[in-house]
């Protein structure tokens, strides 16, 4: 007789198993279109739960009270400030400021950032000429602010400015910060805003 919970010998290893279940639900999944036509891109503007999302992932460093953010060096280095404001390619010290001691107000940080976003709104929209679902948007301007623009994704665009959204979406996942990108690519294509890491 059989022990009622042998393993089956074809399921040797269980993580590929569970990848390929990713894969084949979220990445190769088609698009889950919105309702409606999508939107001159000249026309859309970064959405709250875009905002949201992009202060999800750029790291902020808050004092005890959470009314100021501090100066820090980013992982590459260079000083910044508030949810990812680039003060300049040198570190804190460089730039005449001591990183986790120099700060400015959260109000002073949102306005910087509002001013990030507004300059990335305009790269995505130079870079990329077709109509766009909010969500579609989000991402792209999402991508761009954290990669400095969008001519790191040379193909997402060329696909995407063609009219291939079903395309352009997978090319999210061939570039850096893997985990990001994949929550970007899960918000072009399923409008799930989820910046958890």
């Amino acid at each position: 007789m059989a022990a009622p919970f042998q393993r089956r010998a074809d399921l040797i290893d269980s993580l590929s198993i569970l990848q390929e279940g990713y894969r084949a639900t979220f990445l190769d999944a088609l698009p889950l279109q919105p309702t409606g036509q999508r939107i001159p891109i000249a026309q859309l503007h970064i959405s709250e739960p875009g905002k949201e999302f992009i202060k999800g992932w750029e790291g902020v460093y808050y004092d005890g009270s959470k009314i100021h953010t501090y100066y820090y060096d980013d992982s590459k280095g260079y000083c910044t400030v508030g949810w990812g404001h680039l003060i300049g390619e040198s570190s804190c010290k460089a730039n005449g400021y001591v990183a986790m001691s120099s700060m400015i107000t959260v109000t002073e940080a949102r306005a910087l950032f509002d001013q990030d976003v507004a300059v990335f709104e305009g790269r995505v929209k130079n870079a990329i000429s077709v109509p766009l679902y909010q969500n579609e948007y989000d991402a792209l301007v999402s991508l761009a602010y954290n990669m400095g623009g969008l001519g790191k994704a040379p193909s997402l665009c060329r696909k995407l400015n063609s009219g291939d959204y079903t395309g352009a979406p997978v090319e999210f996942l061939d570039i850096e910060n893997k985990t990001r990108r994949e929550r970007e690519h899960d918000m072009f294509c399923q409008n799930i805003y989820n910046s958890n890491h």
